[in-house]
């Protein structure tokens, strides 16, 4: 980032996110935690003989985040995506047991993006980490479809053995990352969902289900000789197609394809609680496509949307970006769905765009697409965009004049009139000798404009001046500048 100070003075800073307990009710917790951008500074100071004067800009950026696996934190990777403009990764983090070979790469990547200056999201499914250990047995604890047949691998989040050994092994987890100060700024559920159609007929669900509806939970007909698990459902309401449904049992059959979409929603909460016990600041966000609706298994609208501690909500409308046209990224029926939503929530909201190819034999984007997708974004008014995903393998027989080193380049491009903004009206307090002065962007104690602002200080008997800068929606950035004996940063 050029300063636009001139004279720039060094300045050695040490970024980290202030410390708050999360508030009890959402709207308390949106203002600490949605991450709607990044606060960036240039600190300029002089000394003016037993005291001096600070001189700090305040720049606000908008999120730009790249998709990456671990394999890709590499200095050489990560000077690439600086230098387009991306201030965000997002990428699985190998916990997956909690080895200590796990723990100890995890908090090697999660240090290097730090060290780099990066914001980083943990992109998780809905098994972060393993809980077999904590499994007393193994023999009761699967799904069951409609003719009582275990679906292997596919645990009951209804059974309370799986419920509490997943619970427990989260807490190790978030213990095991408060121990190694492995600390994300945010976690993002990745399309969390299940497989459309895979009602689990399990004793616990159909107590439940009979507890809570008064009824039996209702099974197809037509079906018997399936060898499937999954029941043939209609897009969007998740009920059995026609050929697999009475008529009189489309009340019951609603009320299932509810009930189906609920443990979804109970892993999330669960997966947010803990993350925020550990962590009061993290950011809790969960990402879905478009069209999301009960058929994926997700209650997106109505179960998602009230979980307490949600404080993002994002849609991968990359899919169609290069299927049909980036225009697709200014799609007002989307916009209203998840911004407004967003935006009347106080929630933040992310798009997903796509990468130099799609990875699914749509074909990659073309010379100037991204430029605008990301001007279709922002002129919806998002508050940041991901990418899908760095470097991701061609699927296809692509001739290739365009590929991910001009994406790159056309992405810096894209992305460029959005960084460097001034951030105006923050509230800057400066710590010197033990007390506090603060400037405010209306003026207060000095003056605040174009994101510049100035105060007149003591002369630190430590030689450290700790500045933090506040702004509505992002992280409360600090800084720790260090002053010689001559006034004069070190």
């Amino acid at each position: 980032m050029k300063p636009l100070l001139a004279g720039k003075v060094a300045v050695y800073a040490m970024l980290f996110l202030v410390a708050a307990c999360a508030g009890s009710c959402h709207a308390q917790a949106v203002n600490e935690t949605a991450i709607k951008g990044i606060l960036k500074t240039n600190v300029q100071y002089a000394a003016t003989g037993s005291g001096g004067e600070l001189t700090i800009e305040v720049q606000r950026e908008p999120i730009i985040g790249m998709q990456m696996n671990s394999g890709q934190v590499t200095n050489r990777d990560l000077q690439a995506l600086k230098e387009c403009g991306v201030n965000t990764i997002s990428l699985r983090l190998p916990l997956g047991s909690l080895k200590e070979n796990e723990i100890k790469e995890t908090k090697r990547i999660i240090g290097m993006l730090k060290d780099k200056g990066f914001t980083v999201f943990w992109l998780s499914g809905l098994n972060p980490v393993s809980c077999e250990r904590f499994l007393s047995s193994k023999a009761d604890i699967s799904k069951v479809d409609w003719k009582g047949r275990k679906i292997n691998n596919r645990p009951c989040y209804r059974n309370p053995q799986v419920k509490e050994a997943f619970n427990k092994a989260m807490q190790e987890c978030v213990q095991a990352m408060v121990k190694h100060n492995i600390y994300p700024e945010g976690i993002i559920m990745n399309e969390p969902g299940q497989i459309a159609g895979e009602f689990c007929y399990c004793r616990h669900c159909s107590k439940l289900f009979q507890q809570k509806h008064d009824l039996s939970m209702p099974k197809p007909v037509n079906l018997e000789e399936s060898t499937q698990s999954s029941i043939p459902v209609n897009w969007p309401a998740g009920l059995p197609k026609a050929k697999y449904m009475q008529e009189s049992g489309r009340v019951a059959w609603s009320k299932m394809a509810e009930f189906y979409c609920e443990p979804v929603t109970e892993r999330i909460e669960d997966i947010f609680k803990h993350l925020r016990s550990g962590f009061s600041q993290i950011s809790c966000q969960v990402t879905t496509l478009t069209d999301i609706h009960p058929y994926y298994g997700l209650d997106f609208w109505n179960g998602v949307m009230n979980i307490g501690q949600l404080d993002g909500i994002q849609t991968a409308i990359y899919w169609a970006v290069g299927k049909a046209s980036p225009l697709t990224a200014g799609d007002e029926r989307v916009a209203r769905k998840f911004v407004g939503t967003a935006q009347k929530r106080g929630l933040s909201c992310y798009y997903w765009l796509q990468g130099y190819d799609c990875g699914d034999n749509s074909g990659p984007l073309k010379p100037g697409e991204i430029q605008v997708a990301v001007r279709e974004a922002f002129a919806r008014e998002v508050d940041g965009i991901l990418i899908w995903s760095y470097l991701n393998p061609i699927r296809g027989p692509w001739n290739k004049p365009y590929g991910w080193d001009e994406y790159l380049v056309d992405l810096g491009e894209a992305v460029a009139p959005y960084l460097n903004k001034p951030a105006d009206k923050c509230r800057v307090v400066v710590n010197i000798n033990g007390s506090e002065k603060t400037v405010n962007g209306n003026g207060t104690e000095g003056w605040g404009q174009g994101g510049v602002y100035r105060i007149k200080t003591a002369k630190p008997a430590d030689g450290k001046i700790r500045l933090t800068v506040y702004y509505p929606a992002c992280r409360p950035l600090q800084q720790e500048i260090k002053i010689d004996d001559g006034g004069q940063p070190k």
